[in-house]
């Protein structure tokens, strides 16, 4: 990096026109999830847990609108163990965390 906050993209990348550092910032990510095979794998990786949560998240209030027979207003609240839950563990871990490299 520059120090100069003045610089322009030119100055810090040279002197490419402006297709070629298009094409360079395009092709670059995936040069690296083609050719890096930790990159590659956990992209599906991450993809299939994607999928999961996004299927889990989907189904939800239709569940609770069909097997519990939740009025449909109401069935948002189903999401709400979620959320807490989601939200406490973010809560809990930094301090777990700490009171375990400190022993």
């Amino acid at each position: 990096m520059s120090s100069n906050h003045n610089a322009s993209a030119s100055d810090v990348f040279g002197s490419f026109a402006d297709i070629e550092l298009f094409l360079r910032a395009i092709v670059r990510p995936f040069k690296l999830l083609f050719l890096s095979p930790i990159c590659s794998i956990f992209s599906v990786y991450l993809a299939i847990i994607y999928g999961y949560l996004y299927l889990l998240f989907t189904t939800i209030s239709g569940v609770y609108i069909q097997d519990y027979h939740w009025a449909q207003d109401i069935s948002g609240l189903a999401y709400l163990g979620i959320g807490l839950g989601m939200f406490s563990g973010m809560t809990r871990h930094p301090t777990y965390i700490f009171s375990w490299i400190t022993c």
